[in-house]
This record gives structure tokens, C-alpha cells and sequence, in this order.
């Protein structure tokens, strides 16, 4: 599902991912079409929640600079973090690491 695009639906969006253990967000409406302070709080509060293995990127089909810039913002905890919400939580989902997440030589 989309992240909520909205603040205010946070809150219902974490009570239903820890209901459901096999629910993921994906984070293209925030990256990309909400402003960045909103963008901001929704992360820190997937990340607080401890939901942060379950979201994942996303783009809407804008530009990738300022979507990357507003992930690079964010304060996580570890670069590990900021790895799985790029690559390694859809590799999780999707399939084998190894095959998703690789750059190509």
C-alpha cells in the first residue's frame, strides 16, 4: 500500500502494519508529493513505531534527486536503515537480495 500521503493518517496506517505483519508501505506519495516537513514526520514516526524493515522506496515517477535529498535528510539510526528503505525491505519482499539489490557492474 501507499504511505499515507497526510499526516493525520499515520496513526491508522502503523496500527494496521502491527496488526498485520505482512503489510508494508511504500513510500512514493510522501517522497514525492507532500511537502518535505510532512515527508519528514511520517519516516520518523514508521521509524519510532520500529516499522522501518517495512517501508519502502518509491518515486511516483518524479525526478529522483529531490526524493533522494529528502531520504538522505532524515536522521536514521544506521546506514542500514536508510539501505533497507532503499533497496533491501522490497528485496525482502520481493525476492532474494542478491538479485534486487545489486548494482550493475
Amino acid at each position: 500500500m501507499h504511505a499515507p500521503g497526510a499526516v493525520e493518517w499515520v496513526d491508522d496506517t502503523i496500527a494496521l502494519m502491527q496488526a498485520f505483519e505482512n503489510v508494508y508501505a511504500e513510500m512514493s506519495v510522501i517522497n514525492s508529493l507532500v511537502p518535505e516537513a510532512d515527508h519528514a514526520e511520517v519516516v520518523r514516526l514508521f521509524l519510532e513505531a520500529g516499522l522501518g524493515d517495512r517501508i519502502m522506496f518509491g518515486s511516483e515517477n518524479q525526478p529522483l534527486g529531490p526524493i533522494v535529498d529528502r531520504i538522505d535528510a532524515v536522521p536514521f539510526s544506521s546506514a542500514g536503515q536508510k539501505e533497507a528503505i532503499y533497496c533491501g525491505n522490497a528485496a525482502r519482499f520481493l525476492g532474494p537480495e542478491e538479485e534486487f539489490c545489486r548494482l550493475p557492474s
